[in-house]
């Protein structure tokens, strides 16, 4: 089997597996994830959203 043929296996079992992989991104390493709110979003900023009172920034 070739390196090639090798990774292309890797990747579809992989993809065939995704659905049991752990979210694995920045925000999941570092905390815990905010409780998802609901509603009609306004934009406060640039990375700001305010929802119901309720303000969400996408920054540390």
């Amino acid at each position: 089997m070739t390196v090639a043929a090798a990774g292309a296996l890797a990747a579809q079992t992989a993809l065939q597996h995704s659905d049991s992989l752990p979210d694995l991104n920045l925000p999941s390493l570092i905390g815990p994830k905010p409780e998802p709110i609901t509603g009609v979003a306004s934009v406060i900023d640039g990375d700001t959203i305010e929802i119901h009172g309720q303000r969400r920034a996408d920054r540390p």
